[in-house]
Parts: structure tokens; C-alpha cells; sequence
């Protein structure tokens, strides 16, 4: 899930990671109140067990955070540019301009934006062999398989207990920035796709595996820099993540 503009409007997307079903909701502003409401439409509408978005406001304040947790959805979030978990929506915006923009409409309005979805649900999707609205409901065997193929690669290349340093997110027209963290983290867990790292003061991060590099050293404390985001206990028990693997409701 994220927000895609259009000539400055912004527009809550979404797109289902199993059958690719297509979501947006065109908002008068992005504020948290506006964007709170397209997501209780959102989750009133669609079943959601499991939702990344980016590390938005929108979607980090103590309001939706309140309705994730009473719908019982597991939320995650992640870097906007993060191609390994926010790959899917930021093609699908794409998709959506490209078809507003061959459309060229005057101004644009939900009725539109209703109309370009529709029929992208309906337009046969090479990956999945069929249509999002097909698909719906269904578990993809391929998808499936990619999902379980990654959550072993990424098993099998960390373990519990490792000491790493992520890779810090490069700042403009800083170029002597160091590249890696000066803390070095501990792994504490893995949820199949995010490795869960903690420093010594209690630093804890989710971090893409190619954000990650292994060091053999002891695990220091770590300065909280503004921004970070510390996030609570979310590491899936294997039965959980099974369940996440083969659920048609992560979005």
C-alpha cells in the first residue's frame, strides 16, 4: 500500500501481492484524517491479514496503528524505493499513470480512477496466467512457491545471533557518508523476508537481507537517530509465517 499523485492529488493505492487485484481511492489531501478514512474503506472492503506500506506518517500514526491492531492486521513498513517488499505497489503506480496519462482527462476523479482499475482487473497478468479478478481468492502456486523459495534464502544466509551493520540510507549531496552503521546489531529474529536486528541499548530495526553485512565483532550500543523507526515485537512464530506465506490476504 502506498500514495501515488496525480497532479497533486494523492491517491491511496493498493494492490494485492497473490491475485495482483488492484485498489485506489482518490483523497482530497494526505493528512491523517483523510488518509484514516480510505483505510477503514479499505479494510471494510477487502479482507487484510497482513499490509506493508511505506514508513509514511499516514500510515505510522498512533490512529491507524490503532486500526491495524483492531482489525488484527500485521503490519510492516518499509524504505518507499525498497524494491524487495515495495517493488509490487510502485509498479503498479506506475501502471496506473501510464493509463491516466494515455486517458489525458481534464481532472481527475474517482469515476475515472474506478474505471482505469476495472479494467485492470480485468486484463489478463502474465505472472499469475489470469486476470486479478480471477485470481482473487486463490493461492497462486507460483507465487507461493517464490514466497517459500525467498524465505529459505534468506534463512539460510542469516541465522540468530549474528552480528551485522546495515547499510545507511545515502543523504543528498552527502557523499563522504559512511556507508554502513557504526553500531553493530545483533539478529534476534527473521520473519522470512526482514531480518529483526537489536543493538546493545535496545535499537531494534527491520532490515532487507542486501541491507545487512556480517562482521565479526560484539555487538555495541547504537545512536538513535532521528527517523528511525523502533518498532515492537513482530517476529512471526513458524506457524505464523507458513500461515502468511499461504494466505490470499496480504496486501
Amino acid at each position: 500500500m502506498g500514495l501515488a499523485f496525480w497532479e497533486k492529488r494523492p491517491i491511496l493505492t493498493a494492490i494485492n501481492i497473490n491475485s495482483r487485484l488492484g485498489y485506489a481511492k482518490l483523497l482530497s489531501n494526505k493528512t491523517a484524517a483523510t488518509v484514516l478514512a480510505a483505510l477503514i474503506a479499505f479494510v471494510h472492503l477487502h479482507t487484510v491479514d497482513i499490509l506493508t506500506s511505506d514508513n509514511g506518517s499516514e500510515f505510522m500514526n498512533s490512529q491507524a496503528q490503532e486500526l491495524f491492531q483492531t482489525k488484527k492486521i500485521e503490519h510492516y513498513n518499509n524504505e518507499p524505493g525498497d524494491h524487495g517488499t515495495m517493488g509490487k505497489i510502485e509498479r503498479f503506480n506506475r501502471t496506473l499513470k501510464q493509463r491516466l496519462t494515455k486517458m489525458s482527462p481534464k481532472r481527475i476523479t474517482q469515476k475515472l480512477i474506478t474505471d482505469v482499475i476495472e479494467n485492470y482487473n480485468s486484463t489478463f497478468h502474465c505472472s499469475i496466467k489470469m486476470n486479478p479478478n480471477e485470481a482473487k481468492g486463490k493461492v497462486i502456486g507460483s507465487e507461493l512457491e517464490h514466497n517459500q523459495g525467498e524465505a529459505e534464502r534468506v534463512e539460510n544466509e542469516f541465522e540468530v545471533g549474528a552480528l551485522v551493520l546495515y547499510r545507511l540510507k545515502k543523504q543528498t549531496f552527502d557523499k563522504e557518508a559512511a556507508r554502513w552503521s557504526k553500531g553493530v546489531y545483533t539478529i534476534v529474529g527473521i520473519d522470512g523476508y526482514r531480518v529483526q536486528i537489536r543493538s546493545k541499548n535496545g535499537h531494534t530495526l527491520y532490515k532487507a537481507p542486501n541491507d545487512l553485512k556480517m562482521v565479526k565483532t560484539e555487538t555495541t550500543y547504537a545512536t538513535i537517530n532521528r527517523g528511525d523507526i523502533l518498532e515492537a515485537e513482530k517476529i512471526l512464530g513458524q506457524v505464523t509465517k507458513r500461515y502468511a506465506l499461504e494466505s490470499t490476504n496480504i496486501w
